[in-house]
C-alpha cells in the first residue's frame, strides 16, 4: 500500500512538473499604406479626379459620370476605375496619374469606395 501512495505521489509531482506555460507570440498588428494615408473620398479622391478627369474632352460637362460621387462609385463598382485607371494606366489618357496618387485611388478602393 505504502508502495502505491508513494508511486501516486511520483506520478502527481511529476505530472505536475512536466505542465510548461507556453507564453503565446502575441502578433502584432500589420500597418499598411493605406492605414498611413487615411484616404477619404472628400479630402482626396474629389481632388484627383476634379484636377486629372473633369476637364474638357474628358469627364466634365460632356461626360458627367464623375462629376458626383455616385457617377463615380458606379465605375468602381463595375470594376472599370480600378482596371483603366490601376492596371492598364491609361486614364486619364495624357498620362498615367503619379504613383502616389494611384497609391490613394487603390486604397479608396480596396477600403469600399466610401463617400466620406
Amino acid at each position: 500500500m505504502k508502495a502505491l501512495i508513494t508511486f501516486a505521489l511520483f506520478g502527481i509531482v511529476f505530472g505536475i512538473s512536466s505542465c510548461t506555460y507556453k507564453e503565446t507570440e502575441q502578433e502584432m498588428p500589420v500597418v499598411t499604406l493605406c492605414d498611413s494615408l487615411n484616404v477619404t473620398y472628400s479630402g482626396d479622391i474629389q481632388e484627383i479626379i476634379s484636377v486629372n478627369c473633369n476637364m474638357s474632352g474628358c469627364h466634365d460637362g460632356t461626360f458627367p459620370e464623375f462629376i458626383s460621387y455616385q457617377g463615380l462609385k458606379d465605375y468602381v463598382d463595375n470594376g472599370k476605375i480600378n482596371q483603366r485607371v490601376l492596371v492598364d494606366k491609361n486614364m486619364p489618357p495624357s498620362a498615367p496619374l503619379a504613383d502616389s496618387l494611384l497609391a490613394k485611388i487603390q486604397c479608396w478602393i480596396e477600403e469600399g469606395a466610401p463617400n466620406n
